[in-house]
């Protein structure tokens, strides 16, 4: 994950209703046992009670008229389906559920491997369904027999439910409003980005992992539905090791990794890829995994830089107009933009503050790549010259505009020109104005700057009615004054 977030308070819980599921496949593997004596042997057991216990989603009664719970459905199809098969083979669903459960303890190993159970496929489907039951009774309000002694109810009163450990993420991770995966905003309030859980390790291939604490992560709806069912293990078809992946909640990081830009002019769009570092093969390996389960990411983040570039510019041209209206006649001070954007990057940048907003640590790495190209900066200070034209414009057709608007208006096509002497709608711009005002020169300077840069042909409308103008100009101040 490219952040690197922080395990919360219903681990504790979620490890042990791990531990429920691993005492039922041990209980159920066993030679001399049946589905009657299930209920009684682990409603018995106080480790086990308080996700046994009967009520919705557990196991029921059909003996006293009580509708049989989901979890007793699956026991006694396992039972059913063991029938015939070996200890050998039963056992090795069990060994496989005792070695998969352990990873988040090996994330440093190149030789652990999740298991691989020798038994025939209906036994191990039937196994699957049975743990993934559990993942199952978390949604709605979650475990009705959810034991007082439980971290999660001590604290927040209820039940253990996708809920209350969603409360729970967000209270261990104050401030990372944001998923993980492409740190798009995951808000609180009535009109909040609902968190979804993605098992980082597909529970249709890792079944044992269903309700695991270090496998279960929360993400953005956009990133669990696209990711799917992608094995972050086989991202080319050779499976990687552990050590080889980011695994949630232990290693991760936007700062192990690196994000490249591209940019596609004349396209208004920039390119992001996610590669590793250089010279670092497991670095490399980390961003190929990450680029297959979470494809849609880079590609998300090109769309989005578009809006952030365009904000950006907007931002320094706001800047701007306030000195203007504080001032008057101003110049755009280019070391000036080019400090501004560097003070924002560091900030954004800032260890303390990566995450504190959606996609700022992004922007900032986003900002740097600009700063360090001539070619790139050139194009944002057009881009910069653009806006100062578009402000103007508006400011000028403000209907409570007066004869301090348009002195703006015309401080603001002054400085695009400036900044851009190509930007011909500018001249055309200041050039009107200047009309209006009766500054003659200052206007035939402008609209021969504009004939200059657009050809006859490309607006001929236009071309004529500012050659009319620029004739009158000329007579006018060549007509003897008096």
């Amino acid at each position: 994950m490219l952040i690197k977030i922080k395990m919360h308070d219903a681990e504790q819980d979620l490890m042990r209703l791990t531990e429920v599921m691993g005492a039922i496949l041990e209980y159920v593997v066993q030679p001399s046992v049946s589905a009657a004596d299930f209920k009684a042997y682990f409603a018995a057991d106080p480790r086990y009670s308080w996700v046994v216990a009967g009520g919705r989603g557990t196991i029921g009664d059909d003996q006293e008229g009580e509708k049989e719970g989901k979890l007793m459905t699956w026991v006694k199809k396992m039972f059913a389906a063991t029938e015939g098969t070996t200890p050998e083979q039963r056992h090795s669903l069990l060994a496989r559920f005792q070695n998969d459960i352990q990873f988040h303890l090996h994330v440093d190993d190149n030789d652990f491997e999740f298991g691989e159970p020798d038994v025939i496929s209906y036994v191990n489907q039937y196994a699957s369904d049975l743990v993934i039951n559990f993942y199952d009774m978390l949604g709605g309000k979650g475990l009705a027999g959810t034991s007082k002694s439980n971290q999660i109810y001590q604290q927040q009163n209820k039940p253990l439910s996708l809920f209350t450990i969603e409360r729970a993420y967000r209270s261990a991770n104050p401030g990372f409003g944001v998923c993980p995966a492409c740190l798009g905003e995951l808000s609180e309030g009535a009109n909040a980005t609902k968190i979804q859980y993605d098992h980082y390790f597909p529970k249709s291939i890792y079944p044992m992992l269903s309700v695991h604490p270090y496998n279960l992560v929360p993400v953005c709806s956009s990133c669990n539905n696209s990711k799917g069912e992608k094995n972050p293990l086989e991202p080319t078809g050779n499976k990687l090791h552990l050590n080889e992946v980011f695994v949630p909640y232990q290693r991760g990081g936007i700062d192990t990794v690196q994000v490249c830009f591209q940019d596609t002019r004349p396209q208004p769009k920039t390119i992001v890829t996610i590669i590793g570092r250089d010279n670092d093969p497991i670095s490399a390996s980390w961003a190929l995994s990450f680029n297959h389960i979470y494809k849609r990411v880079a590609e998300d983040w090109g769309l989005a830089l578009l809006t952030h570039h365009k904000k950006m510019v907007e931002q320094l041209v706001d800047d701007f107009v306030k000195v203007c209206k504080r001032h008057g006649d101003t110049t755009l001070d280019l070391a000036e933009v080019t400090k501004q954007l560097e003070d924002s990057a560091d900030l954004r940048l800032r260890s303390d503050r990566c995450f504190a907003d959606a996609r700022s640590y992004l922007v900032g790495l986003y900002i740097n790549w600009l700063r360090k190209d001539t070619s790139r900066m050139d194009n944002l200070i057009k881009n910069v010259a653009e806006q100062l034209n578009t402000e103007a414009y508006k400011q000028l057709n403000n209907p409570k505009s007066g004869s301090a608007t348009r002195h703006l208006a015309v401080i603001l096509w002054e400085n695009a020109v400036l900044l851009d002497p190509q930007l011909a709608d500018a001249h055309y711009n200041r050039g009107q104005l200047y009309l209006k005002l009766g500054e003659g020169n200052k206007a035939r300077l402008a609209l021969e700057a504009w004939q200059r840069l657009v050809g006859q042909e490309e607006d001929e409308s236009r071309w004529e009615s500012v050659s009319e103008q620029l004739s009158a100009l000329l007579i006018k101040q060549s007509s003897p004054v008096g």
